[in-house]
């Protein structure tokens, strides 16, 4: 079973504004002004029997981009799930449809064969990592929109934390997340970067769609606006 979401701007900072308090319309945009451009696209492929979601980004050429990573860029959104099914038949365990107690099998085992009963920590990772690729994604059409191209580009270096938020009878993704990025004389050094974003999920006609509120650079040393979440 797969589900499919959409990750796309809100039609107005008003909009923003009144669906949650913890992103208030100074935050926005970027310590630099910028905000994230409604010309590109996200979309979340929540794979329910697999425990796992996929990001597939549309960007500015039209080509469409996975997260993670199965090859392309994609000419279409359907070639992009394509892709998915392939990777999703590749890892699959054959063994888990050739017993009469599948269905029980089903409950213990993913698709791929692996026990669902595993530690906590182990839980956590995942949780962390398709965080990583859903952050991946939003930073890669934030580079793009503002041709933040090669040295200039921010590279994700850490997801930093992550939360779940219940307000107002919605539902919002919160993401605290470090980048690198070249130095601006040029010179072989680095820089590092703390960025707050705010996604909203929305439930709408039987399927889930993903807002970004905000995605902010932020300045650690300006007090106040840096948000500091725990995960």
């Amino acid at each position: 079973m797969r589900h499919l979401s959409s990750v796309q701007e809100p039609q107005a900072a008003a909009s923003t504004t009144n669906t949650s308090s913890s992103c208030p319309q100074s935050q926005t945009s970027s310590a630099s002004g910028r905000s994230l451009s409604s010309v590109s696209r996200i979309w979340a492929r929540l794979e329910f029997d697999w425990g796992y979601t996929y990001y597939i980004r549309l960007d500015h050429q039209g080509s469409f981009h996975t997260y993670p990573d199965l090859g392309g860029p994609y000419q279409s959104l359907k070639e992009a799930h394509k892709a998915i099914d392939r990777h999703l038949d590749e890892v699959r365990d054959p063994k888990m449809y050739k017993f009469l107690n599948s269905f029980i099998r089903r409950g213990l085992y993913w698709p791929d064969g692996t026990s669902k009963r595993r530690s906590k920590s182990h839980a956590m990772q995942k949780s962390r990592d398709q965080m990583h690729q859903m952050v991946q994604a939003l930073l890669d059409k934030y580079n793009e929109d503002y041709h933040l191209l090669g040295d200039l580009a921010y590279e994700l270096k850490d997801v930093l934390s992550f939360e779940s938020i219940s307000e107002h009878k919605s539902w919002y993704y919160h993401l605290n997340f470090s980048t690198n990025s070249k130095a601006a004389d040029d010179s072989d050094c680095s820089t590092s970067n703390i960025f707050f974003a705010e996604v909203e999920h929305l439930r709408q006609e039987g399927h889930i769609e993903l807002s970004v509120c905000c995605f902010c650079a932020l300045d650690p040393i300006n007090k106040g606006i840096l948000y500091i979440l725990s995960s």
